[in-house]
């Protein structure tokens, strides 16, 4: 019976414990032999990563097995030796973000100076559960032409997802995978959380932050990234946060030797005819512009005759930048005509001013037609720089910055004013990887993400209009922070309508993320123990003070 009480009270805190935190990096395990298939204890394993030369060490537990947790994805050479064998190396191992492999080994007796070298297994076993998932590294992104340059595209390479389109104007649209929610879908940045939420005034949920032309660059520029998984269906029970689609990235290190890169994509209306909405409104052609562009940096953190960082020490560093000018065809709305502006009272005739002349045909109801065609701007800055040193091979750290401040400028669809978002996406993390034993490994992560948003409606003179400004509505009214007008007009029965809001909109929040993972190895059994803290903060600020005026058609 006592031992029944006790087995509860065990339960009991087990099942209070959070589910293992969802990690970035991969597993190596496997069984060292003889030749006749019996366990060799205490043989010496070493891991070695083939760009940087760092070294983990391992020994082989009492029934000859071995195991690598919180291992970086990349390219490794791994050796194992014992006392009256040959030694056996395994070149050109390939681990991937949340690889499980198992790599054996079977010795030869002879002297441990004798070596024998061989290629990794082409298919190692990969020990993980019968999950699917896709993995794209940084080969294949570079392979492939990203308009945009953003990882969406790459995302739909996987089964069971599909594109749904946003439910309104100011939505991007996201993915859903086997039928989920498009909200239920998970990301992590080196394992840290980055379901940020939407920082515009209109929306705030869980899904990843994104640039203001909806781009992935905020979660990490393609030239930074080194590679992702996408787990759709039947993952453990260790990525249970959300039930939709796991997706972890990994960031880009630098290595022993130097690396850069640098490009330019552009688009430019000089090589372009006039597109057929214009031509048909005798419209000039709009300007069009792209200029994607960037570069890498990427080495050991050297100091001329004060630190050498080989071996120990490395950067990478990664800039994009987007200048963009997009052209909006013909457009042709309704305005207040020219007598319907004379016969406004004193008091109205702001809010009539605030549209475009009319310069198309009056329709004889206190409208008339206005057609223009404009080019609207957009930019964003993409900054990020990864630092990893390892101390020994029982201790390693890292630490990424990356700030991503975005813009868009649009007009409404009766060309009142130019509506403003901006954003800015600071991200900081350091991780740390402890190996307390051959048999105990510990991977810590810190994360603070910092979102700040903000939309902004200012009026200006597109078509001859006089921008409303709040004194000519509200006289002797200090006007609120964050506030501005938009103005629709509309024509209903026998008058016309114009509607005014005053919008007060900005979005900050903010991301405190604390993971850590613990694995222990006993006998042929691997166990994984953790927590997973997540702060979030955040403030929409919208307020609305709407007036609607009904003027009677003029005759």
């Amino acid at each position: 019976m006592r031992r029944v009480l006790v087995s509860l009270v065990f339960l009991s805190i087990v099942s209070a414990i959070p589910l293992w935190a969802q990690s970035e990096s991969a597993t190596v395990s496997g069984r060292v032999s003889d030749s006749s298939g019996a366990a060799i204890r205490q043989a010496d394993v070493v891991l070695t990563n083939a760009d940087t030369n760092v070294e983990e060490r391992t020994t082989t537990n009492d029934v000859g097995l071995y195991v690598f947790t919180g291992v970086r994805p990349g390219r490794y050479r791994i050796v194992a030796g014992a006392t009256g064998f040959k030694t056996l190396i395994k070149e050109a191992l390939t681990l991937h973000v949340q690889d499980e492999l198992s790599e054996n080994f079977l010795l030869s007796v002879g002297s441990v100076s004798e070596t024998v070298s061989v290629s990794a297994d082409a298919a190692p076993i990969n020990t993980t559960d019968a999950s699917v998932s896709t993995v794209i590294d940084s080969k294949f992104v570079e392979n492939m032409p990203l308009n945009g340059r953003s990882i969406q595209s790459l995302i739909l390479l996987t089964p069971g997802i599909t594109v749904v389109p946003g439910a309104f104007a100011t939505t991007q649209g996201e993915f859903s995978v086997n039928g989920q929610r498009t909200e239920t879908n998970y990301y992590t940045v080196d394992g840290v959380s980055a379901n940020t939420g939407v920082y515009n005034v209109y929306q705030m949920q869980g899904t990843p932050q994104e640039t203001q032309l909806g781009t992935t660059q905020t979660l990490v520029g393609v030239d930074a990234l080194q590679e992702f998984r996408i787990s759709t269906s039947t993952y453990s029970s260790e990525y249970g946060r959300s039930p939709g689609a796991q997706i972890s990235l990994q960031t880009r290190s630098g290595a022993n030797q130097w690396h850069g890169s640098a490009f330019d994509y552009f688009r430019n209306d000089d090589l372009d005819s006039n597109n057929w909405f214009n031509d048909q409104a005798d419209l000039p052609k709009t300007a069009e512009r792209q200029n994607d562009f960037g570069g890498t940096m990427g080495g050991p953190v050297r100091i001329p005759g004060v630190y050498n960082g080989k071996d120990k020490t490395f950067f990478f560093f990664s800039y994009e930048g987007l200048r963009l000018i997009n052209p909006h065809p013909a457009l042709t709305v309704k305005v207040p005509d020219a007598l319907l502006r004379t016969a406004s009272p004193a008091a109205i005739l702001p809010l009539v001013d605030q549209f475009p002349i009319a310069n198309g045909a009056d329709l004889n109801d206190g409208t008339a037609l206005f057609t223009a065609s404009y080019s609207s701007p957009s930019s964003l800055n993409s900054y990020g720089i990864r630092i990893d040193h390892t101390f020994s091979p029982k201790l390693s750290i890292f630490g990424r910055f990356a700030d991503t401040p975005s813009s868009t400028v649009s007009r409404g669809g009766d060309f009142v004013g130019l509506d403003t978002n901006t954003g800015s996406v600071k991200s900081l993390t350091i991780g740390a990887t402890s190996v307390f034993s051959p048999r105990i490994t510990n991977e810590f992560r810190f994360n603070y993400t910092q979102n700040n948003g903000a939309n902004n409606d200012v009026e200006d003179t597109f078509g001859g209009a006089i921008p409303l400004t709040f004194a000519k509505v509200m006289p002797g009214i200090t006007p609120p922070k964050y506030s501005e007008f938009s103005s629709f007009f509309s024509f209903l029965g026998s008058g016309g309508g114009i509607q005014t809001f005053l919008n007060i909109g900005v979005v900050p929040s903010n991301q405190w993320n604390i993971t850590d993972n613990l694995s222990s190895t006993f006998g042929s059994h691997t166990l994984k123990y953790g927590f997973d803290y997540r702060h979030q903060t955040g403030t929409v600020g919208s307020s609305q003070l709407t007036n609607d005026f009904f003027l009677l058609q003029p005759r």
